[in-house]
């Protein structure tokens, strides 16, 4: 907090990163990527649109597509990321803004520039940005239709979607990492942005890039640049592991791991985590706090939370055993009359057919030995039978 307000909130300017873009110098690798693989999926919605996307002739860059954009589009893009919606906010175009975290490092000279695609919940308690940077490399023959309708100045009717700038392979690799902002006032609480960049690039015709290059913004645009307090703009060998992330299921559901098949945890230091509140007794053990990388929370936040809907359930699922019970002991009774009937029958039909029909009559029937025996042996089985379930 800065000094001589102690209610002021601020990021932690020593141990968060604070800027967009974030620059690096460590050497980067498929094998380095791969020692921080912590996978991670979002669900995406890709709105479509009949009229060609266009640049925003006041802003440099900025594309007529999202909530900012001023078109009064209301078919808008939206994601689900761990549990909440976001919709899309801006896309625009501007100079290569991650450039020297492209693989392999040999592609860096055709990322001239990125697209950033920015989402937003403002009432999101844990990001209220998510941000997808994908660098175009100048490397392919690939025409995206929504950069084909931006190249035209007189773009024909058909049908547009972000998704056609997307990595084509599904397990494409992407970085990610999370940059702190400072709140709107020295007294409200900073948010967080999650940046995902797609190291592999998007490979589009040179040619197609060539054609819109005069109206490619020089920097990126954003509501909360402002915000920024570039204290941490660009890590090292020694700093990228603690900060960044990678992931090959961002855009494939199937290749995350399913939910129900346990919880994916990773042990953190408490350092990691200044404006979260902490139970000391609970969350912290040694030092270091589990976190469930899939939600984002608490490890023992969610196995609490596990334990609850079991004890919840618990009565529920006892009920249930004991109807399950109930209803065997009915299937019982009735199949035990059922039976004794029959026999009853049998047994009479026996009885006239060696007597004769003349000679029997229905009082004989009733108090015939073998009947009251019989029926005083079905009628113990059954008394057992429902004493039985009814313990048990």
């Amino acid at each position: 907090m800065p000094d001589g307000c102690p209610e002021c909130i601020t990021c932690d300017y020593e141990n968060s990163i604070t800027s967009f873009p974030l620059d690096t110098t460590a050497p980067v690798t498929v094998a380095r990527y791969e020692e921080v693989d912590e996978p991670i999926h979002i669900n995406f919605q890709w709105a479509t649109r009949t009229i060609a996307p266009q640049f925003i002739p006041t802003t440099p860059g900025k594309i007529d597509d999202g909530s900012s954009s001023g078109s009064g589009v209301t078919n808008l893009t939206t994601l689900n990321f761990k549990g909440v919606t976001y919709t899309l906010e801006s896309v625009q175009i501007v100079k290569s803004t991650h450039n020297n975290w492209i693989i392999p490092t040999t592609l860096k000279g055709s990322n001239m520039e990125d697209m950033i695609i920015t989402f937003q919940n403002e009432s999101s308690s844990f990001a209220t940005y998510v941000m997808i940077v994908l660098p175009i490399l100048r490397s392919g023959a690939t025409q995206p239709s929504y950069i084909q309708g931006l190249s035209s100045s007189n773009p024909a009717p058909g049908t547009y979607s972000l998704a056609d700038c997307l990595p084509t392979k599904k397990d494409s690799l992407f970085t990610y990492y999370v940059t702190c902002l400072d709140g709107y006032t020295i007294r409200k609480r900073p948010d967080n942005a999650y940046v995902f960049v797609a190291v592999e690039g998007i490979a589009v015709a040179a040619s197609l890039m060539q054609g819109i290059s005069n109206k490619i913004g020089a920097t990126p645009v954003l509501p909360f640049l402002s915000r920024f307090a570039d204290k941490i703009s660009s890590i090292g060998n020694g700093d990228f592991n603690q900060y960044v992330l990678s992931t090959r299921t961002l855009l494939n559901p199937t290749g995350a791991r399913p939910v129900g098949q346990g919880v994916n945890a990773r042990t953190d230091t408490t350092n990691a985590y200044k404006c979260v509140s902490l139970d000391p007794d609970r969350d912290i053990v040694n030092d270091t706090l589990q976190v469930d990388i899939d939600s984002g929370t608490l490890l023992s936040n969610v196995l609490a939370e596990r334990a609850g809907l079991i004890s919840d359930t618990a009565p529920i699922e006892k009920d249930r055993s004991k109807q399950k019970k109930i209803e065997l002991m009915f299937e019982s009774v009735f199949g035990a009359l059922a039976a004794f009937i029959l026999v009853v029958l049998v047994g009479y039909s026996v009885y006239t057919y060696t007597n004769g029909p003349a000679t029997v009559a229905a009082s004989d029937m009733a108090t015939s030995p073998w009947i009251i025996y019989l029926g005083i042996t079905i009628g113990s089985i059954l008394t057992g039978m429902t004493i039985g379930v009814m313990v048990f």
